[in-house]
């Protein structure tokens, strides 16, 4: 039974409810498998419903709501991070004890969990996707990091599968997240996963109607805090901006404050648009939305959340190869960053892996 078959199954996706990112990056794979004729369920929170719903059709939602994750106003201490250990276990074993009764009730075959370790079942072929083999932790934590991985590693373990959305030979993109530990034949890096597809990106370039779009994400405070210093910025810069809110919770919405035209949230055509229609980008660094970024071949200022070490490791990370502008969200000046952006090109050409065509023949037959 080969890949492109007749033989429809059921697949559950389940994203982790941190921020749109791993919902967006899950987006590439659903279309795949609808393609070929098989019927998606989607567990996940209300807020990642009403972002699915207006990206896709024809899929079964399973609320499921994750624990809520809330930032500090301030920096991520160490206490904070400590203090997010129970809350992302009490995730884990809700996941672990509901799976099983969404597998039997829809009569699932195949589930693909996005960072939700809970999400796996011995009555289906479990695939976990994960750019975080290894966890960063602050510089007073690093003695733990090879205990944490041993962990992670136990839980990556139950899985049949591990897909990584990185590709294995350098340059690659995820960088000792991905790379520095083994999972000893378990997983396969299966390439960049963005929702803008790369028929998208080779259209012709509109003109550039706005001078910045900053796009904002994540969990709370943060993400208010974030949105209402671009916002104070980009009035400051008197030239036309835009400003995509990334809130999910309530129906679109989108106002004009001076200079600056601002949305609630965007579907992925009207991201890809806005995109085109701005000289210049500003968002957090993370990891969907440093994939979706070099999917579309634009470089951007990318702004870590504060204490989040993954976002700060790639902020890091990426500065040291002089492929974004990276600036610390207390002391940006968007108008000192965006004279630095204009000096920076169009960034690396990346070409799909045949890997995750190979992983997904495998998984579905």
């Amino acid at each position: 039974m080969g890949i492109e078959n007749n033989h429809s199954k059921n697949i559950l996706i389940c994203p982790l409810d941190w921020g749109i990112g791993h919902a967006s990056r899950v987006i590439p794979i659903i279309k795949k498998l609808q393609s070929k004729g098989h019927h998606i369920f989607i567990a996940c929170s209300k807020q990642q419903h009403s972002f699915f719903k207006n990206e896709i059709t024809n899929y079964t939602w399973i609320p499921s709501a994750c624990p809520s994750i809330k930032y500090s106003e301030k920096k991520l201490s160490i206490f904070d991070l400590i203090r997010l250990i129970p809350i992302i276990f009490v995730g884990i074993k809700k996941d672990k004890k509901k799976i099983d009764s969404w597998v039997k009730k829809h009569h699932i075959q195949i589930v693909i969990s996005d960072n939700r370790y809970g999400c796996y079942s011995q009555h289906a072929y479990s695939v976990i996707i994960t750019h975080q083999v290894k966890v960063e932790l602050p510089k007073k934590l690093k003695w733990a990091e090879k205990i944490l991985h041993k962990q992670i590693k136990k839980m990556i373990y139950k899985f049949n599968r591990c897909w990584i959305p990185d590709i294995k030979e350098m340059p690659n993109f995820a960088g000792d997240l991905s790379l520095q530990f083994s999972l000893n034949g378990k997983s396969s890096f299966i390439g960049l996963l963005s929702r803008f597809d790369e028929n998208q990106v080779l259209e012709s370039q509109p003109e550039k109607t706005y001078e910045v779009i900053g796009i904002v994400s994540g969990p709370e405070p943060q993400r208010t805090i974030f949105a209402k210093l671009l916002l104070q910025q980009m009035k400051e810069l008197q030239k036309p901006c835009l400003l995509v809110l990334g809130d999910f919770s309530k129906p679109t919405s989108n106002y004009q404050d001076d200079n600056v035209s601002v949305y609630s949230s965007m579907n992925t055509k009207e991201l890809y648009k806005a995109f085109q229609s701005s000289k210049f980008i500003v968002a957090r660094s993370g990891y969907s939305t440093i994939m979706d970024l070099i999917s579309l071949r634009r470089t951007a200022i990318l702004v870590p959340t504060p204490g989040q070490t993954e976002q700060e490791y790639l902020a890091r990370y990426y500065k040291s190869r002089r492929m974004f502008v990276i600036a610390d969200q207390d002391k940006l000046n968007l108008a000192e960053s965006l004279s630095e952006l204009s000096v920076y090109s169009c960034i690396y050409h990346y070409n799909a892996n045949e890997n995750f065509e190979q992983e997904l023949e495998m998984v579905l037959n």
